[in-house]
């Protein structure tokens, strides 16, 4: 399809299509035609309203009636993206073909459904039909809401913005603001307590959203960032550049070309300051610090007019971080094209380790007799992956592991399953891995793109599912056998998934190794008596990080463990919260000193009371 000339530059198909007798093409029998969805088949009601919008927005119709028309599909359009969401939201990445397919249509619905409103305005700003200008500025409001609609389902399911969107955003808001539309208060009758209700705070919101670094949150996480913001968009303001070496914000927005909002620099040549505006996000950061101030620990829920949907601090601080300061690399990136094993989850990281570990033995001709190694760890827990290796496909001119922000790219709502040990005190003397007959969980090769110190950029192409979300924990080694093969521990930071079905990994580095363990929850408010799958993490001098401790998502600050190090068993308490996901988390441990009783002193026995006297006499 060709883009029709008009003065805001928007994307409008040509209406070439000739009026057919479609109960929808007219206002009275499209509310009688919505009216008869068949709403309990959600396939079949979204494939009837895709067809019907995209025909609407191809056929000629006269403005106002095409505005009644499009309004009145507004309704069931918010009942079936919802009902859509459950094959996207909370799903494994890579998605399946179908689930994909299921996320691309929820995208495309809304990106069908700022068509139609383009139409109304294309329409009145060249004089081919009158539109009174409360319609036309509803207009302005519902193109840019489902065009930030069409963004925000592309953030969830980690693929590019549609072609145009950030351009055509750009073009609603200036011509908006050039006619001081954007404080104009625009009633829904969907949502009658609508908080962003003005073109003004639709943009900010859009912006916001994608200056939270989506495209590095788990879906869950962006979820919350975007309802938050209906609250929080009102701290945040737009202003014209007015001194270049000196902004009052960080970041800028140019509204001249198709790119999303980005960190203002000095260094920026040829800036038209009539197309720039600054974002201002001070007063929003200062928010942010007194809230973190305020909570209790980073998991704790915060409850307040700016946390609506109770984001806890975790979040709070990677929003503080990307919405009040120029993230900074601390280490420096260098291009790699080499292939690598991987491991998803704790799970599988942990059998993998152990069963190095247990290689390892088997070739160790003798020990020392102050070595224990442990007899007894059964893994019982089934595995969750169940695929062949993809394939890894080369890729030139890839982007940096930490430089992703700008690009496509999961605290995740996903039920979390408990992996169990068998109860390791009742099972002396069996071997591990006894009950298992074959492996069953799988690595995977991956190329690995570029890497620091503190990260790496893998490629990985879509064609199975790998059940793995943004926040994840990962193994990584080298498939070269003349170099070190220790497991590498990270974190899934961004996921990119691109139009040709390849995926892109950003993995933060948590430590160069890791060693097996299992641990248990011994305290008396919440014991867990079963043990589960655990890696103990070495000191990192470098950056002054002790022994930490990666577990499950089960455990608490304050929480005392009991650790199964290879047999040996030590108590400790949990005292730092370093990195909490769904997936696992992260604590800095004290170990908790067993007291030894002294047995009584038998005071009939002279001999030994006497002991003290011997090198006296």
């Amino acid at each position: 399809m060709t883009t029709e000339s008009n003065p805001l530059g928007l994307y409008v198909p040509p209406q070439t299509i000739t009026p057919s007798d479609a109960p929808y093409t007219k206002p009275k029998e499209a509310e009688k035609w919505i009216a008869d969805l068949p709403i309990a088949h959600i396939g079949e009601t979204a494939r009837l309203i895709y067809k019907a919008i995209a025909e609407i927005n191809r056929t000629p119709l006269p403005a106002k009636q095409r505005f009644k028309i499009i309004e009145s599909f507004r309704k069931p359009l918010d009942f079936v993206t919802k009902a859509l969401t459950k094959h996207y939201i909370g799903q494994a990445f890579p998605l399946s073909p179908k689930n994909q397919k299921i996320a691309e249509l929820s995208r495309e619905l809304q990106w069908e459904f700022a068509i139609g409103y383009k139409i109304i305005i294309d329409t009145r700003l060249s004089n081919k039909s009158k539109v009174d200008n409360k319609s036309l500025i509803t207009s302005i409001y519902r193109a840019m809401h489902y065009l930030g609609e069409s963004l925000y389902k592309s953030y969830l399911i980690y693929l590019p913005a549609n072609d145009q969107a950030w351009l055509e955003l750009h073009h609603l808001y200036l011509f908006a603001e050039h006619n001081k539309l954007i404080s104009n208060k625009i009633k829904d009758p969907l949502n009658t307590a609508l908080t962003i209700n003005t073109i003004e705070l639709l943009y900010q919101h859009i912006i916001l959203l994608s200056l939270a670094n989506p495209y590095r949150l788990p879906q869950s996480e962006i979820i919350k960032v975007y309802h938050a913001l209906k609250k929080w968009a009102k701290y945040s303001r737009l202003h014209a550049l007015e001194d270049t070496e000196n902004p009052s914000g960080l970041f800028s927005i140019d509204l001249e070309h198709n790119k999303p909002p980005t960190y203002y620099t000095t260094r920026q040549e040829g800036i038209d300051t009539s197309f720039t505006r600054i974002v201002d996000t001070s007063k929003l950061t200062q928010i942010l610090h007194d809230q973190i101030d305020s909570a209790a620990d980073d998991t704790t829920p915060i409850r307040t007019v700016l946390d609506p949907k109770h984001i806890n601090n975790t979040t709070l601080k990677k929003l503080l971080l990307a919405w009040g300061t120029v993230p900074k690399r601390n280490f420096t990136r260098k291009g790699k094209k080499e292939q690598i094993e991987v491991t998803l989850g704790l799970s599988a990281t942990h059998y993998f380790i152990q069963k190095g570990y247990e290689l390892q033995l088997n070739e160790e001709d003798s020990f020392t007799d102050n070595e224990h190694f442990d007899n007894n760890l059964i893994f019982t827990e089934k595995a969750d992956f169940d695929h062949p290796h993809p394939e890894s496909q080369n890729s030139d001119d890839q982007p940096d592991v930490w430089d992703i922000a700008q690009n496509p790219n999961l605290r995740n709502k996903h039920n979390i399953e408990v992996p169990l040990f068998s109860n390791i005190e009742n099972q002396q003397g069996i071997d591990p891995l006894a009950n298992v007959n074959h492996e069953v969980y799988s690595s995977y090769e991956c190329l690995l793109i570029n890497e620091s110190a503190g990260g790496y950029c893998i490629s990985w192409e879509n064609t199975e599912s790998t059940k793995t979300v943004v926040g994840s924990l990962i193994g990584l080694r080298t498939t070269n056998p003349s170099k070190d093969r220790n497991w590498s521990i990270g974190v899934i930071r961004w996921i990119n998934s691109t139009e040709d079905k390849e995926m892109y990994i950003g993995i933060e580095l948590l430590s160069p190794s890791g060693q097996s363990i299992a641990a248990k929850n011994i305290s008396n408010k919440r014991k867990i008596a079963d043990f589960s799958r655990s890696l103990l993490l070495p000191e990192l001098r470098n950056v002054q990080q002790p022994q930490t401790l990666i577990t499950q998502s089960l455990y608490q600050i304050n929480d005392k463990l009991e650790l199964n190090i290879r047999g040996q068993t030590i108590k400790v308490k949990l005292v730092k919260l370093l990195e909490n996901t769904s997936a696992f988390s992260q604590f800095q441990f004290s170990i908790l000193r067993a007291t030894h009783n002294v047995p009584p002193t038998d005071k009939l026995d002279r001999v030994k009371n006497f002991d003290s006297l011997w090198t006296s006499i």
